[in-house]
């Protein structure tokens, strides 16, 4: 769930038939708030090893929502990736060793 002031996560097990509690956390807890009363702007999202990935418009920074820990947490990007005026397509890629990311980007 998207809102003006948080992002709220909920997993459905299709097994036990049931939702999980949510993680909710606040867009300035994760550093993401842009002093406005508009929430961020999200492309993706791309899956790697257990987690999503949305690129944050605007901003050197990719949100990542980690599945098996239920987590919200942001991650820094090399410079220059907040100031493309286009919108931002990013794939976000296993690099085949564990736990490293590979990113492609274009405008």
């Amino acid at each position: 769930m998207y809102y003006k002031t948080k992002l709220s996560v909920s997993v459905f097990d299709s097994i036990s038939g049931s939702w999980t509690v949510p993680t909710s956390v606040g867009w300035d807890a994760l550093s993401l708030s842009n002093g406005t009363t508009e929430r961020p702007l999200l492309t993706g999202p791309c899956y790697a090893y257990s987690c999503f990935y949305w690129k944050v418009h605007g901003q050197n920074k990719l949100l990542k929502l980690d599945i098996d820990r239920m987590d919200l947490s942001t991650m820094d990007l090399p410079p220059g990736h907040e100031d493309h005026v286009v919108v931002i397509v990013a794939v976000i890629v296993e690099t085949g060793e564990l736990g490293i990311l590979g990113m492609f980007t274009w405008t």
